[in-house]
């Protein structure tokens, strides 16, 4: 008759080491939790965990359907969104401007550039 190990061995514990000068979300696990039950119009929640330097995650309401280009879309949405924050909260100041505007800019901007080549100022 056997006996019941009551003491097995267990491996040794290390800590997941980070990358050196790991930035956070440099390196990501994505996953969904699906099944749930409906609330908001979403029923399953994409999960983004940074494997590396911080070990935060995101969890992001979605629906069972998304495709991979919602979850990009989604991803960067949230990133952007948190970016805007972040610096806002540094106190950097964010100009929000249409991109038809921007376009004009540039141009007027060549223009001068082609202006001061030849000779004359604007």
């Amino acid at each position: 008759m056997n006996k019941v190990n009551t003491h097995p061995s267990h491996p040794p514990l290390s800590p997941i080491t980070p990358v050196e000068n790991a930035r956070p979300f440099e390196t990501i696990a994505m996953d969904f939790i699906t099944k749930l039950p409906p609330s908001g119009g979403h029923d399953t929640i994409l999960t983004i965990t940074d494997t590396d330097c911080s070990k935060a995650s995101i969890f992001l309401p979605c629906k069972e359907a998304i495709d991979s280009e919602g979850v990009a879309q989604l991803y960067l949405c949230r990133e952007l969104t948190t970016l805007w924050v972040a610096r806002l909260d540094e106190g950097t100041e964010l100009k929000v401007t249409d991109p038809k505007e921007q376009q004009g800019d540039v141009e007027e901007k060549e223009a001068e550039g082609e202006e001061r080549r030849d000779g004359v100022d604007g």
